[in-house]
């Protein structure tokens, strides 16, 4: 008995020896859809087989391209250093899309009238924003950094420490494995700021929804000027158990004695449920800290570790298998 494989093929050479019709084309193509769950139309297998293409992968939708792969290449890389150019030069101008395409063509020695075929083309497989007219320093700094030098370098050094440090071991082909009871001793963390009035500081910021009156003049935008901020720790292991938050709250106390929080806040607040270095899991609550910008300095950070981190691991030594790793960030690289 003919599988539908066998029925295909036996189409595509009665195809080759004009020996099949629309109706056979039909009944292969539905016999194919049904096995394999596809929707093959009886014409694209007929012209797949009148232009030699039976077995071959499906062609790209769209006109077939006339540039070389490897001068198209050369094209976008082109092309994305000429946009970030003249964005560090601050020439935002030379970058809309009308004269890129011009040079595009020019470049191409395209005679035709303007045409934007290839400028979004190169627009999409290289996902450059061309409206970009200036960068935040950090993140330019950041982007500096990434490269495959620097990014193979920091998992090698990691790796190495890894292994030193009695985290993870190495097979025999050299790469480094970690141990399911060690993940949970690698703890990644980092803070972000918190606000209720979508201000970014204590000068004030504009409420996320201000109801007004459309018959009545705009009196200008609603601010708060006693905005305050706080900052949020938390993070996570490589085992993906969640670390319990940490709220560094604003106090104008000058003394630890002076400082208050109000018991509602504690009221609410859920426990986090973890195993980390216990035998068994277990309900950790969420801590809090006071200082007079409500961020983390060194002093804060320090009694974060000591009252926060280190009571999640009461088994904690200075030996192999009992340390624990903290990944902090502390700016690019």
């Amino acid at each position: 008995m003919h599988t539908n494989k066998q029925l295909f093929a036996d189409e595509v050479e009665k195809k080759k020896n004009g020996a099949t019709n629309t109706k056979s084309a039909a009944f292969v193509c539905e016999a194919v859809n049904k096995e394999f769950g596809t929707n093959i139309h009886p014409r694209t297998v007929q012209k797949y087989v009148k232009e030699g293409l039976a077995g071959d992968s499906p062609k790209k939708k769209g006109t077939p391209s006339v540039i070389p792969d490897f001068i198209y290449s050369s094209l976008c890389e082109a092309f994305k250093s000429h946009v970030q150019i003249n964005q560090y030069n601050g020439n935002s101008g030379d970058n809309v899309c009308k004269i890129l395409a011009c040079k595009l063509n020019k470049v191409m020695k395209n005679n035709e009238n303007l045409r934007y075929n290839l400028l979004n083309r190169i627009l999409k497989d290289t996902a450059i924003d061309i409206g970009g007219t200036r960068c935040i320093g950090q993140e330019e700094r950041r982007i500096r950094w990434t490269t495959y030098h620097n990014i193979k370098s920091w998992f090698d050094n990691w790796g190495h420490d890894l292994v030193e440090l009695g985290f993870a071991t190495k097979s025999y082909d050299g790469s480094v494995e970690i141990p399911n009871n060690q993940l949970q001793r690698i703890i990644n963390i980092d803070e972000t700021c918190l606000t209720l009035d979508g201000g970014s500081g204590k000068c004030g910021g504009r409420h996320s929804v201000v109801y007004v009156g459309k018959n009545l003049p705009n009196v200008g935008k609603a601010f708060s000027k006693n905005s305050i901020t706080m900052t949020m720790i938390t993070g996570s292991t490589a085992a993906g158990e969640a670390i319990p938050p940490h709220f560094q709250f604003s106090t104008m106390a000058t003394s630890e004695n002076r400082m208050r929080l109000r018991s509602e806040l504690l009221q609410f607040m859920p426990y986090i449920k973890g195993k980390f270095g216990c035998n068994s899991v277990r309900e950790w609550p969420v801590t809090f800290g006071m200082n007079l910008k409500g961020g983390m300095d060194d002093s804060e950070y320090e009694k974060y570790l000591f009252s926060s981190i280190i009571p999640l691991f009461p088994d904690l030594e200075d030996q192999p298998g009992l340390r624990i790793m903290l990944k902090v960030d502390s700016g690019p690289g």
